[in-house]
């Protein structure tokens, strides 16, 4: 796999998994194992921009300690989705576009920011009410 960063892998990761869920017999795929050295593989939510829910796909290689994070733009927090530790392996994790409080919060770009050990990914997530 070309790339030297964490950075560079995501990207890869993020297209071989396009091409493992809709294969083509001319694609030659390489697993996540590749990128272990980043230690947490984080893709793009999913449906993005989104209305009710979204989805965020992430794998980790061991068991660690993850925090998972929605923010505004002005950097507050808007919920929690993750603080502990999880097993290594792939996840899932569901946001229904509520705070901490279970208040809809309106429409707008939120942030989902994902730390692992000394790495940490961050995303943008379109909310449509």
């Amino acid at each position: 796999m070309a790339g030297d960063t964490c950075s560079d892998m995501d990207a890869n990761n993020a297209m071989w998994e396009f091409f493992n869920q809709h294969p083509m017999s001319s694609i030659i795929s390489e697993p996540l194992s590749r990128s272990r050295s980043c230690g947490l593989v984080v893709f793009q939510n999913y449906p993005n921009p989104f209305n009710q829910t979204t989805n965020m796909v992430f794998h980790i290689f061991e068991n660690q300690k993850i925090t998972a994070r929605i923010f505004d733009l002005q950097g507050k927090i808007v919920k929690k989705l993750i603080n502990g530790r999880v097993n290594a392996g792939r996840h899932t994790i569901t946001w229904d576009g509520m705070d901490e409080e279970k208040y809809k919060v309106p429409s707008g770009i939120y942030l989902i920011k994902f730390k692992a050990n000394n790495y940490e990914r961050t995303n943008q997530i379109l909310l449509v009410r």
